[in-house]
């Protein structure tokens, strides 16, 4: 999973996405006051239910990543008919980067909103990673990513994984 900052906005062609379902609990921090230290502490492991593990056909083992500004965390995903050859489900937590922060290989970054949140779609490590990056504060958003061979199925199964986990977003 390729993790990437900077400030870079080149109006696109907004693509809308619909709101999530209802999933059941987890143990993400409340952030009433939209305040980024709840970013800091969340683990992005964490925000994968069993029922959104099983609805997104997640069959690995969660992978932490720290870098020094981004949480990160991956799943290998296999037999998701919408990708039947495989991907990489990636979520980075970015308590100091907003979604005006997000870098795209072809500088095209497209708004979308997902629930009642507002961010961008765009494409990172030379085009293999699909991404949706959900603003959470003006200055912290949580990235969601799909990666791996298929060209086709990684942009809707982030959108997907997206519109899944957005309910339970701080």
């Amino acid at each position: 999973m390729a993790l990437t900052s900077c400030a870079q906005q080149v109006p696109g062609t907004p693509v809308a996405l619909m709101g999530g379902a209802p999933q059941d609990s987890k143990t993400a921090p409340s952030n009433p006051g939209g305040e980024s230290d709840d970013l800091a502490s969340l683990d992005p492991c964490d925000l994968l239910s069993e029922t959104t593990k099983s609805a997104l056909h997640v069959d690995g083992a969660p992978e932490p990543r720290k870098y020094s500004h981004v949480k990160a965390c991956g799943w290998t995903v296999h037999d998701d008919p919408l990708v039947p050859s495989g991907y990489h489900l990636g979520i980075a937590v970015y308590p100091e980067k907003g979604i005006d922060d997000a870098v795209a290989t072809d500088g095209v970054l497209t708004p979308v909103q997902v629930g009642r949140h507002r961010g961008v779609q765009y494409f990172g490590a030379g085009k293999s990673v699909c991404s949706i990056a959900l603003e959470v504060t003006a200055t912290s958003r949580i990235d969601i990513s799909g990666s791996g061979n298929d060209d086709a199925g990684r942009c809707p199964a982030a959108e997907r994984a997206a519109r899944l986990i957005e309910p339970d977003l701080p």
